[in-house]
């Protein structure tokens, strides 16, 4: 058959248009492999399957006071560790589940160098912004590197299925000699949130929201804090004695209690001669 002549046999037709059907079979398919391969990855790279997107919402839409980059930072990171600005010089430091990257903005003001990580990709993207060293990552990931001088993990432990294991995880990254600081929620002030992580499953995002301002209008802080109180899934609390024992239980000495509202902690590891 030349080019340009038509089909005229009943049977030729009827192939071709099953070799048609077969290859608009074959593109749907692609269409829709294609499609449930990306939906996968961007489940890996978010960690929805762990439930942790409900740290993204925060990181992606809710601004606060508290997380911009300022000098502020550098003045809390200095209260909340009781840490000489001079400790910080020339420190490898670790800022384990960063968040926007406010207290890595203040370790790299004190001239430290930083690795960060957090499981948000938006509070990850922020962080990048003023540290090229910060990657998407779950702190269960981690596997036992000790090679930084000061690892710092805020605000993160509680939040875990296993609080505990997540501490054996930071501490599996510090060096000898090197220090541990944590701040996880005190049992003794976590009055206020209880009845707000009571009905957070029925509420939508809009009453969610309403909620967390008429507790910012009660009780003060900031929408963020508030969201970032009630919406894991997750959210132990602890006492001192409790968290001392953990740091005790991974070896380390010079233990300091440094606040206790929040317990803000830390630790030395010691020297282990060879």
């Amino acid at each position: 058959m030349k080019k340009g002549d038509s089909i005229k046999s009943p049977k030729a037709r009827k192939a071709i248009e099953v070799i048609r059907n077969c290859r608009r079979k074959i593109d749907r398919f692609h269409d829709w492999s294609n499609a449930f391969f990306q939906s996968l990855m961007l489940l890996r790279n978010t960690n929805l399957q762990n439930g942790n997107v409900e740290f993204e919402f925060q990181w992606a839409h809710i601004l606060s006071r508290d997380t911009v980059f300022s000098h502020q930072r550098i003045d809390e990171l200095l209260s909340i560790t009781k840490l000489e600005p001079s400790f910080f010089k020339g420190k490898k430091c670790l800022d384990a589940g960063c968040g926007n990257g406010r207290w890595t903005y203040a370790m790299l003001n004190l001239g430290a160098e930083v690795d960060s990580f957090d499981i948000s990709p938006s509070a990850v993207e922020t962080c990048k912004l003023i540290n090229a060293n910060t990657k998407l990552m779950d702190i269960n990931d981690l596997q036992s590197d000790p090679k930084y001088d000061f690892v710092f993990c805020w605000g993160v432990l509680h939040h875990l299925p296993d609080p505990e294991l997540g501490f054996r995880k930071v501490a599996s990254q510090v060096k000898q000699g090197g220090v541990l600081h944590i701040m996880v929620y005190n049992t003794e002030t976590q009055q206020n949130y209880l009845k707000g992580r009571e009905l957070w499953p029925a509420l939508n995002t809009k009453q969610r929201l309403a909620y967390c301002r008429k507790m910012v209008l009660t009780y003060g802080g900031t929408l963020h804090g508030w969201w970032d109180a009630l919406n894991p899934r997750y959210n132990y609390s602890y006492s001192p004695d409790e968290i001392e024992m953990w740091f005790k239980r991974e070896g380390f000495q010079d233990i300091v209690l440094t606040t206790r509202d929040g317990i803000n902690m830390r630790g030395v590891k010691p020297y282990i001669a060879s």
